[in-house]
């Protein structure tokens, strides 16, 4: 007996022929796993579609009729958007039923023409080069997140590169960063109008409490008294990043440690110039009297130093608050963990 060169299946089972004494089996072919053949060739040849050009051929004309696919689509969904305006309720679904179409796939098709609209020409044109599905994706995005996508060209390629549901996920999580930072920035403009209120009702009190002192002297006293003390927090914040570096940095033989102490100095270097020039400017103009003796009207009356006083509390919150918002923002640049996100800092 012959040794069979395939398995077949039932219906191709060997033959017995009677009389013969033995069985002969028939070789078959394996089947076609990729899914392409006699009837596919057929249904090509119907078609009038090539399938013996070059591979790269065929791909570039496959691309080409996906692209087209995609545009018959969005024109498709332009008709389905005139329609429904014109038809009074229920006449539209009756219209698709009639006619077999599920109200998904015409919603869809209303999303894409909806979505091509709202693009310039040009943007347009790149996005009906892409798979639909992929633009479907898109087309749920938020408006802003697509603007700053297409003003980025390396972004969109990017982006459109990935697979379908890798493009979910990104548009995902920029449409949250979008949310957060929308969020953030309604916060921090509440916050700004409370200060700003704050500040102003005390500046009002001040000049009704100042007593004798000009208001113009008040205001300049004040201002400065609030400037040395946000200038003096900033100072202090700089020489703890330094602490805090060199606390739980890097270890003591990294590369980076001098880079970041020569940021450091640097800063704080240029402070100190800016502040020398500044202190010659004002002794070269009133000279000695800039450090002779102190008078009664050098110190503050009661008033504006209560006055001080509050506006320090409400300048350190403003501070403490800006501190808080940047690192947020910082942590919200750097690349999402599992978990729910950290929410915006609120005072």
């Amino acid at each position: 007996m012959s040794r069979a060169k395939s398995i077949v299946s039932s219906e191709n089972a060997p033959e017995f022929k009677p009389g013969s004494g033995s069985t002969d089996i028939v070789e078959m072919k394996s089947p076609d796993v990729r899914g392409f053949g006699d009837a596919e060739r057929a249904l090509a040849d119907a078609l009038g579609v090539s399938v013996m050009a070059p591979p790269e051929m065929r791909v570039g004309s496959a691309v080409s009729k996906m692209n087209s696919a995609l545009r018959l689509i969005i024109e498709a969904g332009l008709e389905l958007l005139s329609v429904r305006v014109e038809c009074p309720h229920g006449r539209f679904e009756e219209l698709l039923a009639d006619r077999g179409i599920p109200s998904q796939r015409a919603s869809e098709a209303m999303t894409y023409a909806r979505f091509a609209a709202s693009l310039s020409p040009d943007d347009r044109d790149r996005v009906i080069e892409m798979p639909k599905s992929k633009v479907l994706e898109l087309a749920k995005a938020d408006p802003e997140v697509l603007q700053d996508l297409f003003e980025d060209d390396a972004k969109f390629d990017e982006l459109t590169a990935l697979s379908v549901r890798d493009l979910r996920v990104a548009l995902r999580d920029a449409n949250a960063k979008r949310t957060d930072l929308s969020t953030r920035n309604e916060t921090l403009e509440r916050e700004r109008d409370r200060l700003q209120e704050e500040l102003r009702v005390l500046r009002e009190g001040r000049v009704r409490t100042g007593g004798d002192v000009p208001a113009v002297v008040q205001d300049i006293r004040l201002e400065c008294a609030a400037l040395h003390k946000k200038a003096l927090m900033a100072v202090e914040d700089v020489g703890r990043l330094g602490r805090e570096f060199f606390a739980n940095g890097l270890p003591e033989d990294s590369e980076w440690n001098v880079p970041v102490v020569r940021h450091l100095y640097g800063s704080l270097a240029s402070l100190h110039a800016v502040i020398g020039g500044q202190l010659a400017d004002l002794h070269k103009s009133f000279g000695p009297r800039v450090g002779g003796e102190l008078s009664v009207l050098d110190t503050f009356s009661p008033e504006e130093a209560t006055r001080c006083a509050l506006e320090y509390r409400a300048l350190i919150q403003e501070h403490d608050h800006e501190a808080k918002a940047r690192e947020w923002e910082r942590e919200m640049d750097r690349p999402r963990k599992a978990g729910r996100p950290r929410t915006t800092p609120k005072k």
